[in-house]
């Protein structure tokens, strides 16, 4: 099976309004130590499983939380709507994503909020978009 995570980041890397706000900064988990430049984070909260009556999987329900990381509020909220709306994870509904049926994708919460000075001592705070989607696919095994 492969992992979700990461063909979503694939997904948001080949978008071209994603690529010109953050670049390749799309990481798994956690922002790296240092990491100012306007960032994305996805991290996977959960996964359950729905299986049918002869023990395959049918479907999944993955969910997945997006953080949009930038140095003012406005940029961190134009990220995460780049990566909500149009061809973001929205436009994924009844698609298939790497061979992978995604039935939908629903953001189920979504806030805002100032992090902590860098860790490097910087003067600069982050801002922070936080995007929790819950997204319904097949399980490609």
């Amino acid at each position: 099976m492969s992992d979700i995570q990461e063909d979503l980041r694939q997904y948001l890397i080949a978008d071209a309004n994603v690529l010109a706000l953050v670049s390749t900064r799309i990481y798994p988990d956690v922002l790296p130590l240092g990491q100012t430049s306007d960032s994305i984070v996805l991290e996977t909260i959960s996964s359950n499983t729905e299986p049918t009556i002869d023990g395959t999987i049918a479907k999944v329900d993955t969910r997945i939380s997006v953080r949009c990381y930038s140095a003012t509020k406005k940029q961190a909220s134009v990220i995460a709507k780049n990566v909500r709306l149009d061809s973001g994870l929205e436009a994924l509904k009844n698609t298939t994503m790497n061979s992978r049926w995604i039935e939908h994708v629903n953001c189920e919460d979504a806030h805002s909020g100032q992090e902590e000075l860098p860790v490097d001592g910087g003067s600069y705070h982050r801002y922070v978009v936080v995007q929790d989607y819950r997204i319904a696919h097949a399980d490609d095994t």
